[in-house]
């Protein structure tokens, strides 16, 4: 990874001309509490200053208390404007919550029984190896999975986009290029914005940008989890079922032109990983395009 001073300067002058180039004020993005959005935040702050990034802090009553006040904690070290807005009244109103029953979803035993039965019977560690959003053949509980998680995404993404056109702002995304790879991120949701400053970098070097800017200790030291479906009960490594290091350091390889038998050697690992990982990468290449239309 290239000098940090240097990474940051050059994510920092490419916020400022996008701003410049689509006319807006400034910009607008979601704060999760998590390490991604306040890294972002951190860097428009020091692209634009404080008084030109707006940011939204959109739970619903399955997040994280933790997060929220993580996002209202990088809000006040950064000084820039925030609303807050509850978005369960608008889930409650189309049925999210009655998708799943609530104490399966705090019970963290047993949906990581689930998790790893599911696994086992579908032979995976990565369930975004199986296929678009994560499965080949779609079933009841994929489906509710997904039926549970992408409302809560796209809701976000609706209300980035109000305030972002009243205020005259660009919409700001904080998709890292492991998720972006793995397909762990919406594209009509999370995914869903004018630029994606973070893109370039994956979540292990994230982790060492956020240092490096001054991103709070609790933070940093925080497992990264979603959120979203399940709540904050289970990590998104433990969702992925490897470490980002492990994960990272296979797209890294790939990236590099890298043999499976040299990166297996290289990282110890089972070549079964790797190869779950290409795969992976593989069959999201849906959720990096533009929507699908019939070829002349």
């Amino acid at each position: 990874m290239e000098d940090l001073e240097r990474l940051s300067l050059k994510i920092e002058e490419f916020i400022r001309e996008q701003v410049e180039r689509f006319r807006k004020n400034g910009v607008i993005l979601g704060l999760s509490g998590g390490i991604d959005s306040t890294v972002v935040a951190f860097l428009a702050v020091r692209a634009l200053g404080k008084g030109r990034v707006f940011g939204l802090i959109m739970p619903d009553k399955e997040s994280s208390p933790q997060n929220i006040e993580d996002a209202r904690l990088v809000a006040r070290i950064l000084g820039i404007k925030v609303k807050e807005i509850d978005i369960t009244p608008i889930l409650e109103s189309i049925g999210v919550y009655r998708l799943a029953p609530a104490r399966i979803l705090k019970n963290k035993e047993l949906l990581l029984g689930i998790l790893n039965l599911y696994r086992r019977e579908r032979g995976v560690r990565m369930l975004h190896s199986l296929g678009v959003l994560g499965l080949e053949t779609p079933d009841k509980i994929s489906q509710i999975a997904t039926a549970r998680m992408l409302p809560k995404l796209r809701i976000r993404s609706l209300l980035l986009y109000y305030y972002g056109v009243q205020k005259n702002l660009l919409v700001c995304g904080t998709t890292n290029k492991t998720e972006y790879m793995l397909g762990h991120y919406d594209k009509y949701g999370d995914g869903a914005c004018d630029i994606e400053p973070i893109r370039i970098l994956y979540k292990t070097e994230v982790f060492e940008l956020a240092k490096f800017l001054g991103v709070p200790e609790r933070i940093i030291k925080k497992p990264p989890t979603h959120d979203l479906f399940a709540g904050f009960i289970l990590t998104d490594e433990e969702m992925m079922g490897m470490s980002f290091e492990v994960v990272d350091s296979i797209l890294k390889g790939l990236e590099e032109g890298k043999s499976e038998e040299e990166m297996s050697r290289e990282l110890k690992i089972d070549l079964s990983i790797i190869e779950e990982v290409k795969r992976a990468v593989k069959n999201q290449e849906i959720n990096r395009s533009m929507p699908l239309s019939p070829q002349l």
